[in-house]
């Protein structure tokens, strides 16, 4: 009986544990999969900035159309390069609106639209966006109480991260918005 214990416990012991050989061996199929997997990750991590970006400012544009409709007055979002500060502003002449945007209830219907005055009521905030580009030819969106921009034409807003991942906005002359993927900017 002796003999079959020693027997079992040398068994047991040469069952424990990973050779030398046996852990490089799967250190580099580890290694391997994670040069493959990396890179992946990276373009679906920058994609979904670019994503989720593209959601917050659509969100912002439809809460300010049905912010007009529901008050029956002006709503504005603007470019703003410090719309969550104390005191922002809009900033008409930054050609990004990356740097951040405010949304905000006009006071009046004729005077400064499209300028925010300390008075009038801020609705959203949006704090700049890093490494996210979206350039754009207009400075603020205005919506009158029946839903409609003022402006009289479409609107291309193109989203990328760092200049990949390209995405078009376009909203339309009814207030309409839409998303092209790809930045094929002969949709709108």
């Amino acid at each position: 009986m002796n003999i079959s214990i020693y027997v079992l416990k040398s068994k047991i012991r040469k069952m424990e544990g990973f050779t030398f050989v046996e852990l490089m061996i799967t250190i580099t199929i580890i290694a391997i999969l994670l040069a493959i997997a990396i890179p992946s990750l990276s373009a679906f991590i920058n994609n979904n900035r670019v994503s989720t970006s593209i959601n917050e400012f659509v969100g912002t544009v439809a809460l300010a159309r049905s912010e007009a409709i529901k008050q029956g007055r002006l709503v504005t979002v603007c470019r703003s390069a410090n719309a969550t500060s104390a005191t922002p502003t809009c900033d008409s002449g930054a050609t990004d609106w990356a740097s951040g945007w405010l949304t905000y209830v006009e006071s009046s219907t004729t005077t400064n639209v499209g300028t925010y005055e300390a008075a009038e009521v801020i609705l959203a905030r949006k704090a700049a966006l890093p490494n996210i580009l979206i350039p754009a030819s207009v400075a603020s969106i205005t919506f009158n109480s029946s839903g409609q921009p003022i402006s009289t034409a479409t609107t291309t807003f193109n989203f990328s991260y760092k200049n990949l991942y390209p995405r078009e906005v376009c909203m339309e002359r009814t207030g309409r918005v839409k998303t092209i993927r790809d930045g094929n900017s002969g949709s709108c």
